[in-house]
């Protein structure tokens, strides 16, 4: 659970950057 969890605030993250790229 704690490593799905961890994976998916990483997601995230890296969604986030994309969307703010993109813009």
């Amino acid at each position: 659970m704690e490593e799905t969890r961890k994976i998916v605030a990483e997601t995230n993250k890296n969604m986030g950057s994309i969307t703010s790229r993109w813009g």
